[in-house]
């Protein structure tokens, strides 16, 4: 919820995008996608990174956000994931898997 109405403008402008591509491409004659929104999906996943990786939802008043792991540098990608030395991290990225399957799609 927090991204989507952080982002809605954004999200709303990818939407209104996608869908006047496809109408387009059906007045010039060619055939419409299986996925009308596809390239909003494409948009919004893109959105979702950079929302996470930049530390925006860092700074939107979540309780618990950032993380305390993100905060002490947990790191599992390093030799020692919790060494005092690693340097802060942005919250919710520490192997990467979280961030690497984030999608978003409209069923």
């Amino acid at each position: 919820d927090t991204f989507a109405f952080a982002r809605l403008p954004d999200i709303t402008k990818a939407l209104e995008d996608s869908i006047a591509g496809q109408l387009e491409t059906m007045m010039m004659g060619g055939h419409p996608s299986g996925n009308p929104l596809a390239g909003a999906e494409s948009s919004i996943t893109t959105m979702m990174k950079s929302f996470i990786s930049l530390q925006e939802i860092e700074h939107m008043g979540i309780e618990g956000v950032p993380t305390q792991a993100a905060l002490n540098g947990v790191n599992h990608r390093l030799k020692q994931p919790y060494a005092k030395g690693n340097p802060r991290r942005p919250s919710f990225i520490d192997t990467s898997l979280y961030w690497s399957t984030l999608i978003a799609w409209f069923d």
